[in-house]
């Protein structure tokens, strides 16, 4: 997880000299984002076509079903009411705009 420092009154840290700029800052956060969402899309790719098992949650949206795998990469099926709280294996198709996996149906 990405999140820049904060300064906390009465801390040893408020009271240093040479603070980084706000503007470096926002750009170094901006940065390690965009590394974040790179590496995150480079190992979903690395997942696409292997068996994994994935816990579906009870939430619907748009007609899915949503869950999650044993290494927490988030997939997508059209919804079914019997995969509410069940694991389920499944084969990682792709990736769609939402870089989310789907499951093969």
């Amino acid at each position: 997880h990405v999140f820049s420092y904060s300064e906390r009154p009465g801390t040893n840290a408020a009271k240093l000299e040479n603070k980084v700029p706000t503007e470096i800052i926002k750009s170094r956060s901006k940065s390690l984002h965009k590394l974040s969402t790179e590496k995150k899309l480079e190992f979903y790719r690395n997942n696409i076509m292997q068996e994994s098992k994935v816990l579906f949650e009870s939430k619907l949206e748009d007609g899915y079903i949503y869950g999650f795998t044993e290494n927490y990469i988030r997939v997508k099926t059209p919804f079914k009411q019997e995969l509410i709280n069940n694991i389920i294996s499944v084969k990682l198709d792709n990736l769609d705009e939402e870089n989310v996996i789907f499951k093969i149906t």
